[in-house]
Order: C-alpha cells, then sequence, then structure tokens
C-alpha cells in the first residue's frame, strides 16, 4: 500500500503545496497498525461492506462495528512490513488501519501542520485477499 502512495499521482497533487502538480511526496509512516477502521471518515462505507458480505442490515452492521472498535481501547498491530523512515521534515503523516476479519485495509494520509493552519488528508480503502493483492474500494478526502 504504500508503493501505491509513493506512485499515486492523485495524492501527490492533493498534498502538493504548489502549483506545479506532481511532486515527490515526503512523508513518515507509523509503523504500529491499529486494529479497526478510521472513523469516522469511512465507518459507512465498512459497514455496508460488512452488510454485503455478512448479509446482514446496515444498522447491525453499523453496531457490529460499534461494538468491536468503539467499545474497548485500540490494539496496537506490530507489521514488520512497515520500516521507519528518516525524512527530514516530512510533509505527510500515514497511519494504517487494518480489520482482519474482513481483510480490510486502511491508509490515513494527513498533512503535518508545521504552522497553526487547517488540517487535511486523503484516506484509501482497500481490500486484502489472501494472496496478498491489495484491490481499492473507496478513496475520499478531509478537510478541516
Amino acid at each position: 500500500m504504500t508503493k501505491y502512495i509513493e506512485n499515486s499521482n492523485e495524492v501527490k497533487i492533493y498534498f502538493s503545496e504548489d502549483n506545479t502538480g506532481v511532486t515527490e511526496l515526503k512523508y513518515e509512516v507509523d509503523t504500529l497498525v491499529t486494529e479497526g477502521v478510521s472513523f469516522s471518515f469511512l465507518q459507512s462505507e465498512v459497514a455496508n461492506f460488512i452488510k454485503n458480505e455478512e448479509k446482514i442490515s446496515l444498522g447491525q452492521a453499523s453496531k457490529r462495528l460499534e461494538i468491536k472498535f468503539l467499545a474497548k481501547p485500540s490494539i496496537k498491530l506490530n507489521s514488520g512490513c512497515l520500516k521507519k523512515l528518516n525524512i527530514n521534515k516530512p510533509k505527510v503523516n500515514i497511519r494504517y488501519y487494518y480489520y482482519p476479519e474482513y481483510g480490510l485495509l486502511t491508509a490515513e494520509m494527513s498533512k503535518i501542520k508545521y504552522i497553526p493552519e487547517y488540517g487535511k488528508g486523503f484516506l484509501i480503502l482497500a481490500k486484502v485477499d489472501l494472496n496478498g493483492e491489495i484491490k481499492t474500494l473507496k478513496t475520499t478526502f478531509w478537510e478541516e
């Protein structure tokens, strides 16, 4: 997923600070993966996914997410796939969330604020199959 983000012109343009468009993405990665989903940005999309997989109502799927991830502290998963990078003054922080029961991986990218300013971020929801192949299900952005 990190390679996808590095090569994504959409992400590079979104975080570009000038009008030249595509640029190198300077980022840091949180090497611990949080079990769950990025609330509240993708909660409805994940609930819809569960609804379709389990053939249950959207209300039941939403309740399942709330009980599983909001009623208890977050679990941090240690991943050997993510390496700590030494980037001078990174512009973007990447944090991953993983929902193992459904193979859902969320990449939450947010602009690192070095001065007082409004924040913004970009999210990618993907499905990881049993062979390790990643299929993007949804991309979205947010701004404060």
